[in-house]
């Protein structure tokens, strides 16, 4: 299985390649995935979601075809004073990219593909100064089906459907305790993109 370092050359090398093929006059963007707001929460108690907010670099390689590079980036801290202090922190990202053949019909645009990516999330969890940390990483596919129409040359408002599939595994540090995590979540996004 590929190591972080790995996988992270591999998606920088990823942007880099693709951004130079754009040089030729493609659409090159920015865009923000909108997610429901209740997933940051669940993702306190559900450890290894990999679900955060995403920025995306939407690349048309063609007219027929586009890669989207992806990064999300979630932190959370909550603490509680009883009896005694507690202090729990949650902090996850992910790294990927969408491979997409895509169809233009007018100021509309259909494109259908997968996300491909690599989660990493930490839990802390801190009482009166003892700390026990475990991590959860691994990769994940999403097949995704969706669209974006132009709403001028430069800006266009998009959803998109995905079926993610992620696996996972988790370790405490300082302990023999290792899970591995299979997750399957439907997964309905809004985006925002605008193109140079």
């Amino acid at each position: 299985m590929f190591s972080n370092k790995m996988f992270k050359a591999i998606f920088i090398l990823l942007c880099f390649v693709s951004l130079s093929l754009a040089q030729s006059g493609n659409k090159v963007g920015v865009g923000i995935a909108i997610v429901d707001i209740q997933q940051f929460f669940e993702m306190i108690i559900s450890q290894g979601s990999g679900m955060t907010a995403t920025l995306t670099l939407p690349i048309e390689m063609s007219p027929s075809f586009r890669i989207e590079p992806e990064f999300g980036y979630f932190r959370a801290s909550v603490e509680n004073k009883n009896a005694v202090t507690q202090t729990e922190t949650v902090t996850n990202w992910r790294i990927g990219a969408g491979l997409f053949p895509q169809k233009t019909y007018d100021k509309f645009v259909l494109y259908y593909g997968a996300r491909i990516g690599y989660i990493s999330q930490t839990q802390t969890d801190e009482v009166n100064g003892s700390k026990e940390e475990a991590t959860t990483t691994g990769f994940y596919i999403a097949p995704a089906i969706g669209g974006e129409h132009f709403l001028s040359d430069h800006f266009s408002l998009g959803g998109e459907a995905q079926l993610t599939i992620a696996s996972l595994s988790s370790e405490r540090e300082g302990s023999d305790y290792e899970q591995s995590i299979l997750l399957l979540n439907t997964r309905g996004l809004v985006f925002f993109r605008f193109y140079f």
